[in-house]
């Protein structure tokens, strides 16, 4: 069907395993793949090719998910992780965690990973009495609109924090006010 010495028969893309090659579709090369986990599917030859197509959809299932990645024993700042927890949002699982303080808190596994979740609570506390801000709340990571918080920058707008944002143009900025929600209009007028 295709040309000659381009036969991708028993050759392997990601999960897929090349069985023999199909009927066009649309003027597309096609061909019959089985992936690893026994769906058989025609996939296009430039998608095998490229590498866009790596499977029926089971690996970026479990790329995606929680269930596949065992946090036990794992530390995460103050949290080591003890088990994991009964409780499920969404796609999030959840793992119960002790803090070296001693108390137990029950956290998703995204936040333990990216980094939003160190402690109980307990490195915040120390934080604010060190700094002597009573009520700070971490932004970092957080979405305002179009705008992300990276960081702290050290700088005080009276007792409020003053956040380095990055916005979805591309542009940065710093936000004043422990509430960017509410900042957001100010950086809207300096940035437009």
């Amino acid at each position: 069907m295709g040309k000659r010495g381009s036969d991708l028969t028993g050759k392997t893309f990601g999960k897929w395993t090349v069985l023999k090659e199909s009927e066009k579709t649309n003027g597309n090369r096609m061909w019959l793949c089985q992936c690893k986990c026994g769906t058989i599917r025609s996939v296009k030859d430039s998608s095998l090719r490229s590498g866009r197509s790596k499977s029926c959809g089971c690996f970026s299932r479990e790329v995606r998910s929680d269930a596949t990645i065992d946090l036990k024993g794992m530390i995460f700042g103050r949290l080591t992780v003890l088990h994991r927890a009964n409780v499920k949002k969404g796609s999030n699982v959840h793992w119960v965690c002790q803090c070296e303080c001693g108390k137990i808190k029950t956290v998703s596994g995204d936040s333990l990973r990216r980094g939003l979740t160190k402690s109980c609570g307990c490195l915040q506390k120390e934080i604010s009495t060190q700094t002597g801000r009573n009520s700070f709340v971490d932004l970092r990571g957080k979405r305002f609109g179009k705008l992300i918080v990276l960081s702290d920058t050290g700088r005080r707008h009276g007792k409020n924090i003053i956040w380095h944002c990055r916005c979805d143009c591309g542009n940065y900025t710093d936000v004043p006010g422990a509430d960017c929600s509410l900042a957001i209009r100010v950086v809207v007028d300096i940035v437009t």
